[in-house]
């Protein structure tokens, strides 16, 4: 069965370290930031977005797990611009757990407290 729990802050500060990274690669490729710049740049924009990291306002991380192992997140929260929308900012599924056919009805969402 798989889980979606609200993120821990161990898990949070593992998935910005990553995400961070990440975003100033897909930028350097997209031709967007150079490879001086990037870094930066994508640290500013997380802090932008989240400038009180995992206890941002309308802002939710949860963690995705089957059984004890965590196989993915999703980031989501309000749309700036229209509150009674909800916006994913990332979501993943690990590669490794990439095309098991998950299944909707095998879900059991934890509420966020």
């Amino acid at each position: 069965m798989l889980k979606i729990m609200p993120m821990s802050p161990n898990h949070f500060q593992k998935y910005m370290d990553f995400a961070v990274n990440e975003y100033a690669t897909e930028k350097i490729a997209a031709g967007t930031w150079t490879a001086e710049t990037a870094q930066k740049n994508s640290q500013l924009t997380y802090d932008r977005l989240l400038p009180n990291g995992l206890a941002t306002p309308d802002t939710f991380f949860y963690s995705i797990f089957k059984n004890s192992e965590i196989i993915g997140y999703i980031w989501f929260g309000t749309d700036n611009e229209n509150a009674s929308t909800a916006f994913i900012f990332d979501f993943e599924i690990y590669k490794t757990y990439q095309k098991s056919g998950f299944n909707i009805t095998d879900i059991n969402m934890q509420k966020q407290l």
